[in-house]
């Protein structure tokens, strides 16, 4: 496993057209999942919605932030600090940064609560 993948990395590569082909045989190849991934992705779901007494039950109660790194090519990075409803699962804001570090998340969850109140007219 290279330095830039992850776990659950796959990486997908489209073939190249050669003469004569049809234009069928190239499209995306499908990605085949570990038989055990949805039921992973199930008991995921259950510890995060386990961490509530009582779940969010409309928009605007409770946010997620997550940041994210993507490697150029050329050996640098970028991070993306985005914010999301939990209820909605709707992304209200997010900041591109070479850093990944406090001012950051702020200017991320600063953009949420503009969109947020944007979207509720004020």
């Amino acid at each position: 496993m290279g330095p830039s993948q992850g776990v659950g990395h796959v990486p997908i590569r489209r073939p190249r057209p050669v003469a004569g082909d049809r234009a069928a045989d190239h499209a995306p190849p499908r990605v085949l999942l570990a038989a055990d991934y949805q039921r992973e992705r199930r008991q995921l779901a259950a510890a995060r919605r386990a961490v509530f007494v009582t779940p969010p039950d409309r928009p605007n109660r409770v946010w997620q932030l997550d940041f994210s790194e993507f490697e150029t090519p050329g050996g640098g990075a970028w991070r993306i600090a985005a914010c999301t409803d939990y209820f909605s699962k709707y992304e209200l804001g997010w900041h591109l940064a070479l850093t990944g570090n406090q001012h950051d998340a702020v200017a991320a969850v600063e953009a949420a609560i503009g969109e947020a109140e944007d979207l509720a007219g004020r």
